[in-house]
């Protein structure tokens, strides 16, 4: 498994982490892993709502090991994050910042993204260790949220999480954030059509690039 370090360099690099919730077969998210690395978008999350969620992530990991990175959430139990470890989860998204939580993560080498919403919740994350956190949920103005956690916590660094679509990713990017969890994006259909997953995924990376261009314009 990689380290904490490695992931969280990895999840900047890419800079969008796909949130996979789908009910359908093990065999069928196999298929999904095709199609991502196909894009290329080669960091995973395995919602906990998915059928057979911890099988998943270890069937990815066990596929897709070498060239992808694949975590589970958001989670919102210390008994999940156990879990989801044991799975072979190479980090994990909470809905919020909990201390065990990081604890258990740090033991294992596993990169720990604890949601936040506010300063007072990202200073806390930040001071446990974890500067890489999920702005969750970014709420209406989910641009203007961000602007005021980087205010106010110029060392760390955000993922926004909910609500995050193709039109509003480039904005993300152009306002500085680390990446985006995109949900949605992919649906939790029992039958997929490869050709038109990589084609909607490849538009969510063009999205994502755009907005880095005009940000390092």
């Amino acid at each position: 498994m990689a380290t904490a370090s490695t992931v969280r360099q990895a999840i900047e690099q890419v800079g969008i982490v796909a949130a996979v919730r789908c009910r359908a077969p093990v065999d069928t998210m196999l298929e999904v892993g095709d199609a991502l690395l196909a894009t290329p978008l080669t960091v995973v999350a395995v919602s906990p709502g998915s059928h057979q969620p911890w099988q998943t992530v270890a069937e990815l990991r066990s596929r897709f090991g070498a060239n992808m990175v694949v975590g589970a959430g958001p989670l919102s139990t210390l008994v999940q994050v156990e879990t989801a470890i044991a799975a072979g989860a190479e980090f994990v998204i909470c809905a919020s910042f909990a201390l065990p939580v990081g604890s258990l993560c740090r033991r294992h080498g596993v990169l720990y993204l604890p949601g936040v919403a506010t300063p007072v919740a990202a200073a806390q994350a930040e001071r446990d260790g974890w500067r890489l956190q999920v702005l969750f949920p970014p709420g209406r103005d989910g641009v203007a949220t961000l602007r005021r956690l980087q205010r106010a916590c110029p060392a760390a660094r955000f993922l926004p999480m909910g609500g995050v679509t193709v039109e509003n990713l480039p904005h993300y990017a152009q306002a500085g954030a680390a990446g985006a969890v995109v949900r949605g994006v992919i649906g939790a259909r029992a039958k997929w059509e490869m050709a038109a997953l990589i084609t909607q995924m490849r538009r969510v990376r063009a999205a994502w690039e755009a907005g880095l261009a005009e940000r390092g314009a």
